[in-house]
C-alpha cells in the first residue's frame, strides 16, 4: 500500500488572507463530472460558518471564481458548493460540486449513499481483532463543539474499521462509511477502542515521540511530536458508476508520511 502518491500537475492559489497569513498551494485531486477534489491540508475549514467573512477553503475558492481568476477558468469552475463535508482537524479530499446544475445531482448522490468515503487512521492502542463495526447514532452538540451518540436525537450513522498494518506501537486501521456525521470517524474510533494518535476531544492519546521508538535516542532540546494534531486522513473518495480501482485518491500529509517512515526505520 503506497502513502506517498504523486500529487497532479494542477494547483489552486491562495493569496493571504483568504486561508491565513501566508500564500499557499494546493493541489487538485478530480476535476470532472461536474467535481472537483482539493488535496486539504489540517486545520483549514472546508465550510463557510460563521459569518460570511470567515475563513474556509469553500470561500476562498468562490472569491477568487469571482475574480475571474485564471486558474480557475482554465478548470472551468465558475462556483464551488461542497459536497462531501470534512472536519477542519481532518485531512485529505474536500470535494465540491462546480456547477449549480451538478450541484444538487452530487448532493443526492450523496444523501442517498452513492459515495464511499475511506479514512487512514494511525491509532496507539487497538483491540486484537481485524475488523470492527460501529453504528451508534450521533447528535452534534453545538456548545460544546463535539459530536454525542444519542439514540433519542441521534441521526443515522456507520462505520466500518479494517486493520491495514502496523508498526512498533502505532497500528493503521481503515475506517470506511458511505456517509460522514461531523466527528464520525472519531466518535466510532473511540466508542471501540481504537486510540487515534493525536486525539484530545474523544479520549485522550498522546501523540508519538521519536524517542519512543528510537534506541538510544539524544535529546537535544525540547523534543516535539513527529505529527501535530490527530492523524485521521480522508485518503479516498469513490462513487457508484465509477470504474473499478477508480475514484479520487489523496497523498498524506507530510508529516504523517514522515511518521510512519521513522516507524519503518526504528520499529522491530
Amino acid at each position: 500500500m503506497t502513502r506517498g502518491e504523486s500529487f497532479s500537475a494542477s494547483h489552486i492559489g491562495f493569496p493571504p488572507p483568504l486561508l491565513g497569513s501566508l500564500p499557499i498551494r494546493l493541489p487538485v485531486l478530480w476535476n470532472a463530472d461536474g467535481l472537483i477534489a482539493i488535496w486539504k491540508p489540517v486545520g483549514i475549514p472546508m465550510l463557510s460558518a460563521g459569518g460570511r467573512d470567515a475563513l474556509s477553503l469553500e470561500r476562498a475558492i468562490n472569491v477568487q471564481a469571482r475574480a475571474g481568476k485564471g486558474e480557475l477558468a482554465r478548470l472551468g469552475v465558475d462556483v464551488v458548493v461542497p459536497v462531501i463535508p470534512l472536519d477542519p482537524e481532518c485531512s485529505g479530499i474536500a470535494l465540491f460540486a462546480t456547477s449549480r446544475a451538478a450541484t444538487d445531482c452530487w448532493r443526492n448522490a450523496y444523501g442517498s449513499q452513492k459515495f464511499c468515503m475511506r479514512f487512514d487512521l494511525l491509532c496507539r492502542r487497538s483491540p486484537d481483532v481485524p475488523e470492527l463495526t460501529c453504528d451508534l447514532p450521533l447528535a452534534w452538540a453545538a456548545k460544546e463543539g463535539r459530536a454525542k451518540v444519542s439514540h433519542r436525537y441521534g441521526k443515522a450513522a456507520e462505520t466500518r474499521f479494517r486493520r491495514v498494518d502496523g508498526l512498533g506501537p502505532i497500528s493503521l486501521w481503515q475506517a470506511e462509511t458511505r456517509l460522514h456525521r461531523r466527528h464520525q470517524t472519531r466518535v466510532h474510533a473511540f466508542e471501540r477502542g481504537l486510540g487515534i494518535l493525536g486525539e484530545d476531544r474523544y479520549g485522550a492519546t498522546p501523540p508519538l515521540y521519536l524517542s519512543e521508538i528510537k534506541r538510544a535516542y539524544r535529546k537535544r532540546g525540547a523534543e516535539l511530536p513527529l505529527h501535530d494534531g490527530i492523524c485521521v486522513h480522508l485518503k479516498e473518495v469513490c462513487w457508484d458508476g465509477v470504474r473499478a480501482g477508480g475514484g479520487i485518491v489523496a497523498p498524506w500529509p507530510e508529516r504523517m508520511q514522515v511518521l510512519w517512515k521513522q516507524l519503518e526505520r526504528h520499529s522491530v
